[in-house]
């Protein structure tokens, strides 16, 4: 017979229900028969008349209470939640249908309800207050406010139509309560999203570069409730760093919990529950806070704050960003202490790098210090980075796998990416060194840029650069030229070089005529970037960065701050940011001064248009033998962008007559693309120097093949 406190309680709580049902059955009128709980019979009405006001059911059970050893989880919520003997021969009566489903038929005999099969707070009080003083008492522990409700142990029904009377709300213990009980006592609940329990065996220590600071070495080895710990930091990684590292030390588990989802008291799922599962299971509360959130802020969210902010019998880790203070409330007292963490600097992204890496087999172009350099990532990223990378290289050599530097810049970037929504486009940049053609004082510039973000850790790291100056260690530039010049195709290579992700923002979906919400975009722009480590290209940026007007009226003044802020935010970004300009002088002085690099993208020579014809042409094209780049590239002044709108439309002529790409193709393409850009076609221009070419035999109304 197993003798565990629980059991033995169970079998009292049962003896108390057999005793009590044996007496009403005994006194019930025979007229009733089969059809009790149906109907009120003559016998029945009377019988109730004739009952002295506050008598209760029939009842006397001695059974003696459990008085062994008390190491298990009926004696720990108890114990937990300081609740009385009244309280606990409450939910004995509740959790005995979780046992049995015989009680369910017994509780709708005793209740004179076949379609009753919880016991109501009536039947509670009768079986367990004989005394009427007792039973008027004794209604306060299932009011909201009880131990019992208010951390979701029971839940009592709402009030059912046409009655408000408590007497009438059935009471059931709540199912993980039940499942708490009744399981094996080294089982974790099912914790629903956004709420997720990892086990003791699960919680890890955090890596060496972001063990916590020494002041708090002694804190956390003594970590006793009450303990809150508000970590702010831009990574999670850190909050749940901590929180394992103080699971790890004290053999418990950690739930993690989100603010974002705080409801009214009773409802599925709540914080109340979820707090009161970490007070069964003995966890470690991991909070995320919300920015700019208010827990307590409304009533729906209110009780859930308060039962949080109240709960002196956990440690509890509070995770925000910079710019989030701990709202608690002000009539709760509870010692803080305030951690700020910073996303861990090159130094000790290497040193991650290196512990991530250290049993991998890594090739020689595997370059560690450039990826640390390169790649904002906390410690939870370099890990998936470094797992995601050898995954790739194993599929492509399943027995000696290598990882190169392309594997983990490629994980890299997928373990930071992000999604910028409507605000952005994201380029894959298909460019590269080869494709730029431009004065070679503007390519050794943007090579310039690429070496300064590369190489930035030894200068503002190593060389203490870093701390003479309050900016941000991004880059920032301007791409000025006209329309076609590859000002966005030189942002594609230097994305291309550097490994980086590339986004090109619509300024159409970030300004807003609305007042706050301009800067409302900017914010999440560069919060989303920051995170992704991306480069943001702001293409033909006039319209935002352009001059500051004179303060008129209040349009005028709005205009102005909007554009401060975005000084303050590309100043702030530890990115690359790239602004692109038809014309440099539509933009701010004042802003000008503060880009790091300015470029000029000049109209191309003749020179520079017979590079950009022969490197536009993909190898894969054939050529026939009349094309004559030279005279292309002295005859028609075209840009970049027109000189490849004018190739592609030459090579869909060519396919349509199935022959190679000719000269008279390449006339009929460039004149094309001059009727489009609105120059006027001098026909005498497009007559071939060659004997043979007719543009008009370019498309003489054959059908395509």
């Amino acid at each position: 017979m197993d003798t565990s406190p629980l059991l033995c309680d169970i079998r009292r709580a049962d003896a108390l229900i057999v005793e009590t049902a044996r007496r009403l059955y005994a006194e019930r009128p025979p007229e009733a028969g089969e059809f009790r709980g149906l109907f009120v019979t003559d016998q029945e009405f009377f019988d109730l008349l004739a009952r002295p006001f506050g008598a209760s059911l029939p009842c006397e059970v001695p059974i003696p209470r459990y008085s062994g050893p008390t190491e298990d989880r009926w004696t720990r919520l108890q114990s937990v939640f300081s609740l009385e003997q009244a309280e606990a021969d409450i939910l004995l009566l509740c959790l005995l249908p979780e046992i049995d489903l015989k009680y369910e038929r017994i509780y709708g005999f005793l209740q004179d309800d076949v379609t009753c099969k919880r016991p109501t707070v009536d039947l509670l009080l009768n079986l367990l207050w004989p005394d009427l003083g007792d039973r008027l008492a004794a209604r306060r522990l299932f009011e909201t406010t009880s131990r019992m409700v208010s951390h979701e142990i029971v839940h009592v029904s709402p009030p059912f139509e046409g009655t408000d009377s408590l007497l009438r709300r059935t009471v059931q213990i709540a199912p993980d309560v039940v499942r708490f009980l009744l399981e094996d006592p080294g089982s974790a609940p099912p914790v629903p999203a956004p709420f997720w329990l990892t086990p003791v065996d699960k919680c890890g220590g955090a890596p060496a570069a972001e063990q916590p600071p020494s002041a708090l070495a002694s804190l956390i080895g003594d970590a006793d409730p009450p303990l809150w710990i508000h970590v702010r930091s831009e990574r999670p990684w850190c909050a749940r760093a901590l929180a394992h590292e103080l699971a790890a030390r004290a053999q418990r588990p950690v739930l993690e919990v989100s603010t974002d989802g705080l409801e009214a008291s009773g409802a599925p799922n709540t914080p109340q529950g979820q707090i009161r599962d970490a007070l069964l299971y003995n966890a470690i509360l991991l909070v995320w806070l919300a920015e700019n959130a208010d827990p307590g802020g409304s009533k729906e969210r209110a009780p859930a704050w308060a039962t949080l902010c109240e709960n002196d019998a956990l440690t509890v880790v509070w995770y925000g960003s910079p710019r989030v203070s701990l709202p608690l409330p002000q009539d709760v007292d509870i010692a803080v202490h305030t951690l700020n963490i910073p996303v861990p600097d090159y130094d000790a992204r290497l040193q991650l790098w290196y512990s991530a890496a250290r049993d991998l087999p890594l090739s020689g172009d595997a370059d560690l210090p450039a990826l640390a350099a390169r790649y904002r990532l906390d410690g939870d990223q370099i890990a998936r980075a470094a797992r995601a990378a050898f995954e790739r290289a194993r599929q492509r050599y399943a027995a000696t796998p290598q990882i190169g530097f392309d594997d983990l810049a490629s994980a890299s970037r997928e373990v930071s990416a992000v999604r910028l929504g409507d605000l952005a486009n994201q380029i894959v940049p298909r460019h590269t060194w080869q494709d730029l053609v431009l004065p070679s004082d503007r390519t050794a510039q943007i090579r310039e840029m690429c070496d300064q973000f590369r190489f930035r850790h030894v200068v503002y790291g190593t060389w203490g650069m870093g701390r003479r100056s309050a900016r941000g260690q991004g880059l920032s530039a301007l791409f000025a030229g006209p329309s076609g010049t590859g000002k966005t195709m030189a942002a594609e290579v230097i994305a291309h070089d550097l490994a980086l992700d590339l986004y090109k923002i619509d300024l159409s979906g970030v300004v807003s005529k609305y007042i706050g919400e301009t800067e409302k975009n900017l914010d999440r722009i560069f919060d989303l970037a920051r995170d992704s480590n991306a480069i943001l290209l702001f293409d033909e940026a006039d319209a935002l960065f352009g001059k500051r007007s004179e303060t008129k009226d209040a349009h005028d003044r709005y205009a102005n701050i909007e554009i401060s802020y975005l000084l303050q935010k590309v100043e702030e970004y530890d990115g690359v940011v790239i602004l692109t300009s038809n014309l440099r002088q539509n933009l701010d002085e004042a802003f000008m001064r503060r880009l790091q690099f300015s470029i000029e993208f000049p109209f191309p020579d003749e020179a520079a248009r017979r590079e950009i014809w022969e490197r536009t042409v993909p190898p894969e094209m054939p050529l026939a033998d009349d094309v004559d780049w030279d005279h292309l590239a002295m005859r028609f002044r075209l840009s970049g962008g027109g000189i490849r709108n004018a190739l592609v439309s030459a090579a869909f002529l060519a396919a349509r007559d199935g022959s190679a790409v000719a000269m008279r193709h390449l006339l009929w393409g460039v004149r094309r693309e001059f009727q489009k850009l609105g120059k006027l076609v001098d026909e005498e221009e497009f007559v071939p120097a060659f004997s043979g070419h007719d543009l008009r035999g370019a498309h003489d109304g054959s059908g395509g093949r």
